[in-house]
């Protein structure tokens, strides 16, 4: 009589060793089949986290990420990227896989289920003077600003 077993890893998972009678098998196999079954047999199979790569970075300069660089998690790993620019700058944009998510100072993955590119751009703060000349016929001034 033959037996056969079906395996299939979980989401975020993948087949690792598979371990028939104390011998190990072929990787990623699907599926193990127990021919002509005449005494007691075993199978054990080793189910692998699936491992991802985050990289963070800064296009440009003028702040930095927490963390910085590339990172290896676990699937369903949750993960928070802080973007913190340099004094007198702030976040102009951030984009997680090419796409803008905006100007935020944080970004959370709440499960990781895939390698991402996370970049951050800066720009220096600018400021608006208004004048009121208030019955004076001219204004006139200069400004200077260095961080």
């Amino acid at each position: 009589m033959n037996q056969r077993f079906s395996i299939t890893a979980a989401p975020g998972y993948s087949i690792g060793d598979i371990i028939v009678d104390g011998f190990v098998e072929d990787f990623n196999k699907t599926s193990y089949t127990f021919f002509n079954v005449q005494q007691n047999q075993s199978i054990y199979v080793e189910f692998i986290i699936n491992k991802f790569i985050i990289t963070t970075s800064v296009s440009g300069g003028n702040g930095t990420v927490s963390p910085l660089g590339s990172r290896t998690l676990d699937y369903g790993t949750r993960d928070t990227i802080t973007f913190i620019p340099n004094t007198g700058y702030h976040v102009k944009n951030v984009t997680v896989g090419g796409v803008s998510v905006g100007a935020v100072t944080q970004y959370v993955i709440e499960s990781v289920t895939a390698s991402i590119n996370i970049v951050a751009t800066f720009e220096i703060d600018t400021y608006s003077i208004t004048y009121d000349t208030k019955n004076a016929t001219t204004v006139s001034g200069s400004t200077t600003s260095e961080w």
